[in-house]
């Protein structure tokens, strides 16, 4: 059997490294400040849970109603990265805790800048985004 390897290009490589993102992020939710919207250029983005389509409505509970709008602060912690969409060419989300309280989660459109810096800050040096 040949070996295959993915081409950088593909979205299952993107995939796979949101999948990574988010291991980490698990693992170091108590081990200090972690991701924050600061860093990531997203404070003072407005986050709304009615902005994430119906596939990613069914894997990412609100506690409040959809309609609910607030603004990230620099301390908002990135709590994981959700790709919503078809798998050929999803729409990723960085899903935020509401401050220190981290009660609700709140959802904002990542771009390849902020997954660059998300990655780095992880120490995730493999991942390539907008190739």
């Amino acid at each position: 059997m040949s070996t295959h390897a993915l081409s950088r290009s593909t979205r299952t490589l993107e995939l796979a490294q949101v999948l990574q993102i988010n291991d980490c992020l698990h693992r170091s939710e108590d081990a200090g400040p972690g991701v924050t919207a600061g860093p990531l250029g997203l404070d003072g983005t407005t986050a709304r849970g009615a902005a994430i389509d119906r596939v990613a409505a069914r894997v990412l509970p609100l506690p409040r109603p959809r309609e609910d709008a607030a603004v990230l602060s620099p301390q908002a912690r990135l709590r994981r990265v959700l790709a919503a969409g078809p798998p050929t060419a999803p729409y990723l989300y960085g899903v935020f805790a509401e401050d220190a309280a981290g009660r609700r989660e709140l959802p904002v459109v990542l771009h390849t800048d902020q997954l660059r810096r998300i990655s780095g800050q992880l120490g995730l040096r493999s991942h390539r985004w907008g190739i």
